[in-house]
């Protein structure tokens, strides 16, 4: 759980979590296709991918992550 603004808490104290009425649902300003498959298949299996080369991928592309 993120906690959002100034709040802060020491380290292991109990909350309570309450759900809003309605929830917040946010859209992009600029929406963009992803084009599949992000790795070119030319040879499959030769990218190790890590969370950090999709990440790379993905800038690369000029997607948001």
């Amino acid at each position: 759980m993120v906690l959002e603004g100034e709040s802060t808490l020491p380290e292991g104290m109990a909350v309570s979590v309450v759900p809003r009425a309605s929830p917040v649902i946010r859209v992009a300003k600029q929406q963009r296709r992803v084009v599949l498959p992000l790795v070119p298949p030319q040879k499959p299996g030769s990218v190790d991918l890590t969370a950090e080369r999709i990440a790379e991928i993905l800038q690369e592309q000029d997607v948001p992550s």
